[in-house]
């Protein structure tokens, strides 16, 4: 049989998250708020649910079984948070989640990639466009002790200017890959032995 449903808007972006829960994140903008919404297409009438929103310049990143969800915003100044059991915490570094990773072994570890300063834009607009392009810093980031950590710091160990983004992990999480924004390059760094 075939199930159809619809959004209560036509810009979003989707990510299934697990095999029960697709992910509708409204498209960002500096200026227009940003909502999240979960469905379960196993269900013969999926129900659209208000996970997180409201927020200018809102982007997400959820954990697979959504127990943690990493938000940014602009409001006034870009921000990084952590929605658990619907409180927002601010993240210890600031980002945006396009540049951070879940841990798959650990549930309170994220990566992340954050700018070493935001230049004065209207965010994420000005970041997806190429007006600002930033350098960064990669961290790991222990939610359950609220340690952050510097795994790595381009600029200052191998003399490139960074902007990370589409961050992954291998299966073992012995290496973080991750593109260069400024030039499409390919980087890895492994975990175990990072290099500040």
């Amino acid at each position: 049989s075939v199930k159809s449903f619809s959004p209560p808007s036509s810009e979003w972006s989707l990510a299934w998250v697990n095999e029960k829960s697709l992910l509708f994140t409204s498209k960002p903008g500096a200026v227009a708020k940003g909502y999240l919404y979960s469905i379960d297409p196993s269900l013969a009438n999926p129900l659209w649910q208000k996970v997180w929103g409201g927020i200018t310049g809102f982007t997400a990143l959820a954990r697979s079984d959504l127990g943690q969800i990493l938000v940014g915003g602009n409001t006034p100044r870009p921000f990084t948070g952590v929605v658990t059991n619907g409180v927002l915490e601010e993240l210890p570094v600031q980002t945006f989640p396009e540049k951070c990773v879940w841990s798959n072994m650990k549930k309170s570890i994220l990566y992340c990639a954050a700018p070493n300063s935001f230049p004065d834009g209207a965010y994420p607009d000005s970041w997806y466009s190429g007006a600002v392009s930033f350098s960064d810093t990669v961290w790991k980031v222990d939610l359950a002790s609220g340690i952050a950590e510097i795994l790595f710091a381009p600029e200052i160990s191998a003399g490139e200017k960074i902007d990370a983004t589409s961050l992954t992990l291998d299966n073992t999480e012995h290496y973080l890959f991750f593109l260069n924004k400024r030039d499409d390059s390919l980087w890895s760094l492994r975990l175990d032995k990072p290099t500040l």
